[in-house]
Formats: structure tokens, C-alpha cells, sequence
């Protein structure tokens, strides 16, 4: 059976239409509740990077003063010639070496005048065994370095001294100590090299950085050479040495 059919007039027509428009509109803000996409990008762009505890230590070095890897999103060159080799079973030639160094460099160079304008000191970039830049900064500063874009960790930078007890076992020196009884006594070596800083502690010298500066190389200074362990040599070449 036919149902009735009811015509609608031109104002129930309007109401009808602001009725649904109105429903569409309520429903609006419901589906608005996600952030906008720059406040994402924004709150990605402030992530603070993992710091290691001993970062901030000043330990071996000035009061206040910190030496820091930086640790930079993205794979060293190292580990883009491994996935090269899994992918292709050859590995990266010399210039594609060359091109992924330069491209690492390229993306860290952000992060370097980043740095600099915070105030810190960006002494060292590494692309090829990691993906990193070496810093000298302050704490407020690592602060700062750690919010920077691109940056995935941040660790203390190994600090290496000069200990001449491990020397004997590296040259083999202990082993013919040990077995034929050589331990180096009155014994005279001569050495062909560029040259030797005599004013070193550990060469006899006074170990002051001063007599160092102050250091006339056309000239033997009175005094100064030889010393009790550097016992005489020529200087050959002077100035004029091509090393």
C-alpha cells in the first residue's frame, strides 16, 4: 500500500536543512580534538635527548667546563657500508665513501652553528666510525644542546693522558727484558725524526710551557740542550723541514 506523501512547504523545507547543517555543525569540534600538525611538529622539534650521568662532569678538566659527544640522528658512514654490502654483497667504493662523509658532514652543519651560538665549542666532527660532534661546553649549555633538533644522545668524552707504564708490553721491550735480560741499560739510541722537545719534563727539560714559547729553534739556547736524558743530536733541517 502507497503511504501519503506529505509535501513540505519552502520555510518547513529551510528548517529541515538548518536542522541537519546545525546537527553537522555540533558534531564539528569532536572530530578537531587532535593537535595541529604545527604544534606537533613544534613539541617533536623540543624533544630533550638522552644524557649520560657522567656528561656532567667536569672531572679532568677546568671547573665548570664539560667535554661532551654529541650523538646525531642517522648512521655513520661505517654502518651505511655494511647495510651497501648486505643489499648489493659489494661494498662502497672509495668515492661513494667519500659522497656518504660528505652528506653526514652536510646534516651535522645545523647542529654545529647551533652549537656555536649557544656558546659552545664544537672541536671535533666524526662521520665515518660514528655520527657525531665532540663539544666543549658548560652545563647550562649542554642544557640547551641537548633540546637542539637532530640530536639522539649525548655522552662524556673519554679524556686520555700519556702513562708511559703500558709502553714496555707494546714494544715488546718487558718480553726481551724477560728473556734475554735487555732491560735498555747503557744503551744509546738515535732516533732520525723531525724533532724531539727537549723542554718536555719527560726528556729532562723543565716542563715549562714558557721556556717552550719562548724557544728560538735557529738557535741552541744556553742551558738547555743537552739534557740528562736527551744527551746530544742535530738539528738538520731547521726551520725548513718537510715532514
Amino acid at each position: 500500500m502507497k503511504r501519503p506523501f506529505k509535501a513540505l512547504t519552502a520555510p518547513a523545507l529551510l528548517a529541515t536543512t538548518l536542522t541537519i547543517l546545525g546537527a553537522a555543525t555540533s558534531a564539528a569540534p569532536a572530530a578537531a580534538a587532535a593537535p595541529p600538525v604545527a604544534a606537533q611538529a613544534q613539541a617533536n622539534m623540543t624533544t630533550v635527548a638522552s644524557v649520560q650521568p657522567d656528561a656532567w662532569s667536569s672531572e679532568g678538566l677546568a671547573p665548570g667546563r664539560l667535554s661532551v659527544i654529541v650523538h646525531m640522528q642517522g648512521d655513520p658512514v661505517w654502518r651505511l657500508d655494511v647495510a651497501a654490502q648486505k643489499a648489493t654483497g659489494h661494498a662502497l667504493g672509495r668515492d661513494r665513501l667519500r659522497a656518504a662523509r660528505r652528506d653526514i658532514a652536510r646534516r651535522q652543519a645545523p647542529a654545529v652553528r647551533a652549537v656555536e651560538a649557544i656558546g659552545g665549542q664544537v672541536v671535533g666532527q666524526f662521520q665515518s666510525t660514528m655520527n657525531a660532534l665532540q663539544v666543549h661546553c658548560t652545563p647550562e649549555q649542554l642544557a640547551r644542546i641537548a633540546k637542539l633538533p637532530g640530536v639522539a644522545a649525548i655522552a662524556k668524552a673519554p679524556i686520555h693522558t700519556v702513562d708511559n707504564k703500558d709502553v714496555g708490553p707494546w714494544t715488546g721491550a718487558t718480553k726481551v727484558a724477560s728473556l734475554l735480560g735487555w732491560d735498555g741499560k747503557d744503551s744509546t739510541i738515535a732516533i732520525i725524526d723531525t724533532g724531539i722537545d727537549y723542554t718536555h719534563k719527560d726528556f729532562g727539560g723543565s716542563g715549562d710551557p714558557a721556556e717552550f714559547a719562548a724557544n728560538d729553534p735557529n738557535i741552541v739556547e744556553e742551558g738547555t740542550f743537552p739534557t740528562a736524558k736527551v744527551i746530544g743530536g742535530y738539528d738538520l733541517a731547521g726551520q725548513y723541514y718537510s715532514p
